[in-house]
This record gives structure tokens, C-alpha cells and sequence, in this order.
């Protein structure tokens, strides 16, 4: 079942050919989209609706500010430029301070790219334009992200971004040109709202990460300096590579080569940026590709789909895009010189709002799992595996300190989450913030390392009948295949039964990627009390609540 995304459009300049282009962006991704267009140039009356959408996004151009600005700016003395300044600063803080409880805002930055492009000297609505775009960046809510539309011109052009005449007589500053490209731009931003970012790239070796062939060439032939011409394009491919690691993306290496070539090269070649630590997998042997990308994602625990796959052979790019559609492929360009700006331009698809400690630490946690994956070939029994990691988990309640990350989850989780629910970190500070609301978090660890936060409920309680609702439960898949969610329940039960709780009522909405939670809510003892293709709900008594999770997890 499509999910629904609900959309305000606000702006003082006409926007009506924006409308599509976002809505095609949306779609995209599988959802409906709902779309409300405010009045023309209401932006301030109207933003006090945006706790009721999941996305504002706001086009206020510095331009029609006022009537004329870009005309009369010129003749204003320094004290009236001052005043204006001052009048768009309140104007911009009655914004923030109606928006900062919104699920999510996309306002552009100020900009005049398209009228002072000529200039050399700094004219006084660039500088106005400047010191507001400062005032913006110093000021913005949680829930706001800033879109640099100066980008958008860049790609498109000045003369194809600007609609003269239509501006002159409607007010309509922008092409459908512009707006086609904004919607692109701000796509992977969209993603993460609705919980399609990409988690994983992967790398085949020879000719992509470095030029040659080390079966061929030798680890001494192979290039990949940026003091050789040729080697240089991968030496920055690389460097890409290195800086989305230490962002938390997981770099893999997926390539028909003998493992210990291309081991020696990662560990000892003076060359290669990309080390160990950096590199979360590798499938180096002479399988397929697709066979290895499936057995890439099944060790991270990852969908398909979160997956890009960089490839310098045409046959492999197509094999790929034939058996696993989900993934996106990128073929390296024959014009190498081009190479690393499209791993730049794709790179932009993992982007997140923010990046937590769980992001720094991803890759050493994906070591971390790999040395459970080698101690688990010790052990014949699954259950006395699990007792020897020496996992412990700890549960918070309503800490400000994790809206951030409980965000996250909710944007990224897509297996084990039973109601798909996406939130903002505005949303769940919200959520803390309330007394009818309670968000837990659930942190694990065990004798090889953290696993960082990786649990999140979010239940409403009715105190007037003593009636709790599950909003939201999820689980990271790194923490999956260890019964740590049945402790996480347990101890949900009991915080709600402290709050008085009788009843808890919860329900699982089903996606094409949850089926494996189908069955959680019977399996800790509710009842069925409605079943339709959209839902299926269920209730308790909380005195009839068993607990269910296993002794060998330590709650700390």
C-alpha cells in the first residue's frame, strides 16, 4: 500500500509549474502525494498549517520582498536598507518560531544570481542578500532545511533558469526548466522523509578504483597516485570514497579477483586512500556479480535497494540492472576526466539532514559484526551463540538527547518496523515533549563492541481510561537475529505499566518489506481485534502481559 505524503507549498511569487515536478519527485519513491498551494504571497498566515503536513516547502525570493526592491534598493539611503533588513529579520523569525514544531521545511536561501550576475563590483541588494542568508543559517529550527538555489541556476544556466517575461507579467521568476531540476536536486532530501536514503555503495576494483588490472598488471602496475595523469581520476574516486565512510555510507569492494591481491593492495599499497577501515565488505572472488551484491546486502542486513553499484564494465552494469533492479548502477565514464564528478553528483543520494555517533562508528561497528560472524561458525546451536556475546541493553525514556537518532531510525528502518511511521527530529521532540507521549530508545552492546541505539517506540497514553497506544516499534536490522526486541517489549510494558496503564492497543501496517514482523504482537501475547489489507490491530490487558525475552540479554 502507498504510503501518503502531504505537501504546503508557500510562496510570494508564482509557483504553479513546481507543483508537478515535486509531485513526480514524490512519486517516485512509491507514495501519493497531497499537495495544498498556499495564497500568493501569505507565506507568514499561512506557515501556521505546517504542523499539519509532512513537508513545507517555501519559495520567499528577496525580489518581491517588497514592491520593485530590485529598482529601488538603488535609490534607498543606508538607514532605509537597514530598516528593511531589520523588518525581514522579524519577518523571518515569526516564520521560524510558527515552523519550529513542523514535521519538515525546505526554504530556499535568498538569492539575486539572476539579476546581478553581470556585476563586479558587490551591489547593495547582494549584500542585503548576504547578511539575510547569515541571519538564516544562524537562526533555522531543527526542522528546517536551507536549499541553496544558486546550485539549481548553476546546473540549469542563468538564461534557462530565468522566465524574463513571465516575471514581468506574472510575477514568475522561474522556468519549468528550474523547477525540473530543483525537484532533482532536492530528491535525495525527499528520500530521507520518506525513507528511501541509500545506505551502501559498492565498488568493483580493477579499472574502478584504481586503472589496470592487478591479475595483469601486478600490484606495481596498477595506477592510482595523484601524481599520474591517468591514475589521478581514481585517485579522487578514492578520496570520494574515504569521505563517505567517515559519513557512516558503507563502502564496499565487490570484484572477480584472487581475494589476496586485492587484500595486499588495501592493506599495503602506498597508493590506495581506501584501507580497511574504511571498507565495510568485501566480495572479492570469481562469483557473479549479482550473486555477490545479494550476499553483500544479506551480511550488512540491508535492502536491495539502498545499494549503488559502481562498475567499469558495461556487461556487469547491465547484468546488474537486469537481475537486481532495485540497485542503482553507475558505469565509469570512458571519459575518465568525468569520472569522479559523477560519483560526486551521486554521492548527493546518501545525504541526511545529520549525521550521529552511530553514523561516525558504522564502519567499525560492520567489523565488529564480522568478528560475531566468525565466532558464530564455532558454535552449532544459535541459542548458546547468542549467550556468549554478553549482550546488554539499556532503555531511556523521553531524553531530548536521542530525538536525533530516534529520527534517524524512523526515516531508515524499513524490515522491522511495524508501522513505517516516519518522523522528524522535530516531531520527536515534540513527542517528548508532551504528557500524553512517551518515546523509549533502546542502546545494545555485547563483549565485541556497541551497536549504538537501535530500538525506538513511541506510544500515546490515555490517562482518562488508562489506555495506552503503540504508535511506533522498530528495530535496527544490525541488531536483528537476537531477540533484543523481546527485551525491548518487555521493558515498554513496564514503563507504560508504571504510568497506570491497563490496556495497550497497537497495530502493524503492512509494506512489502515487513513481512517479517507480521507476526510480533502475537507473539508476545496480543490479540487480533481487527484484520483488513490496510491494518491489522491488537490489544492487551496488562495484567495478561508475560514477559518474553530471553535471560541471556542483560538489561543495564
Amino acid at each position: 500500500m502507498a504510503k501518503t505524503f502531504s505537501v504546503l507549498l508557500l510562496s510570494n511569487m508564482t509557483v504553479a509549474p513546481l507543483e508537478q515536478a515535486v509531485l513526480r519527485a514524490i512519486e517516485s519513491f512509491g507514495a501519493t502525494c497531497t499537495m495544498h498551494t498556499g495564497s500568493f504571497d501569505s507565506i507568514l498566515q499561512e506557515s501556521t498549517r505546517s504542523k499539519d503536513y509532512a513537508l513545507t516547502l517555501i519559495f520567499w525570493e528577496l525580489c518581491n520582498i517588497t514592491d520593485n526592491l530590485l529598482s529601488r534598493i538603488c535609490l534607498m539611503s543606508v538607514e532605509e536598507i537597514h530598516d528593511l533588513e531589520l523588518h525581514v529579520k522579524q519577518q523571518i523569525e515569526l516564520l521560524f518560531n510558527t515552523v519550529s514544531g513542523a514535521s519538515a521545511v525546505f526554504l530556499n536561501r535568498f538569492s539575486v544570481r539572476l539579476f546581478t550576475y553581470a556585476e563586479i563590483a558587490p551591489t547593495p541588494i547582494e549584500a542585503l542578500c548576504r547578511r539575510l542568508n547569515t541571519f538564516l543559517e544562524e537562526r533555522a529550527p531543527a526542522s528546517v532545511t536551507l536549499i541553496d538555489i544558486d546550485k539549481v541556476i548553476s546546473i540549469v544556466s542563468i538564461e534557462k533558469a530565468f522566465a524574463m517575461l513571465h516575471f514581468t507579467m506574472s510575477g514568475m521568476l522561474y522556468t519549468q526548466e528550474f523547477f525540473d531540476a530543483y525537484a532533482t536536486h532536492i530528491k535525495p532530501a525527499l528520500a530521507e522523509l520518506l525513507g528511501h536514503t541509500k545506505k551502501a555503495i559498492v565498488f568493483d576494483c580493477d579499472n574502478t578504483l584504481w586503472s589496470g588490472v592487478v591479475g595483469e598488471d601486478g600490484d606495481h602496475g596498477i595506477k592510482m597516485s595523484f601524481e599520474d595523469k591517468r591514475g589521478s581520476c581514481f585517485a579522487a574516486v578514492q578520496s570520494i570514497a574515504v569521505s563517505l565512510a567517515k559519513r557512516g555510507v558503507l563502502v564496499c569492494l565487490c570484484s572477480k579477483n584472487n581475494f589476496d591481491d586485492v587484500q595486499n593492495i588495501v592493506l599495503h599499497h602506498p597508493d590506495m586512500q581506501l584501507r580497511s577501515e574504511h571498507i565495510a565488505c568485501m566480495m572479492i572472488n570469481w562469483d557473479d556479480k549479482v550473486t555477490n551484491i545479494r550476499a553483500i546486502a544479506k551480511q550488512l542486513n540491508i535492502l536491495l535497494e539502498s545499494m549503488i553499484f559502481v562498475d567499469d564494465s558495461p556487461f556487469e552494469i547491465e547484468l546488474v540492472n537486469s537481475m537486481l533492479p532495485e540497485v542503482t548502477t553507475l558505469q565509469v565514464p570512458k571519459e575518465l576526466h568525468r569520472y569522479a564528478q559523477v560519483v560526486r553528483e551521486i554521492s548527493s543520494q546518501f545525504y541526511t539532514q545529520s549525521i550521529t555517533t552511530e553514523d561516525l562508528q558504522r564502519n567499525l561497528m560492520q567489523r565488529d559484526e564480522l568478528a560475531r560472524q566468525e565466532v558464530l561458525q564455532q558454535f552449532s546451536d544459535i541459542g548458546d551463540f547468542l549467550a556468549s556475546l554478553e549482550l546488554r541493553v539499556q532503555i531511556q525514556s523521553n531524553r531530548a538527547v536521542d530525538s536525533q537518532r530516534a529520527a534517524q531510525l524512523t526515516q531508515r528502518t524499513n524490515q522491522f518496523n511495524l508501522t513505517t511511521k516516519r518522523y522528524t527530529k522535530s516531531d520527536i521532540d515534540e513527542f517528548i515533549a508532551t504528557d500524553t507521549q512517551i518515546v523509549l530508545t533502546c542502546a545494545a552492546s555485547d563483549r565485541f563492541g556497541s551497536y549504538g541505539t537501535v530500538g525506538v517506540c513511541i506510544a500515546s497514553i490515555d490517562q482518562s481510561v488508562d489506555v495506552a497506544s503503540i504508535d511506533l516499534l522498530l528495530l535496527s536490522c544490525r541488531a536483528l537475529g537476537r531477540q533484543i526486541e523481546f527485551v525491548f517489549f518487555d521493558s515498554i510494558m513496564s514503563e507504560l505499566k508504571g504510568c497506570g496503564v491497563k490496556t495497550v492497543l497497537s497495530t502493524f501496517i503492512p509494506t512489502d518489506k515487513n513481512e517479517q514482523t507480521r507476526s510480533f504482537y502475537s507473539e508476545v501475547g496480543f490479540l487480533m481485534t481487527g484484520s483488513s489489507a490496510e491494518k491489522v490491530t491488537y490489544q492487551i490487558a496488562m495484567a495478561e502481559y508475560k514477559k518474553s525475552g530471553p535471560e541471556y540479554v542483560l538489561l543495564t
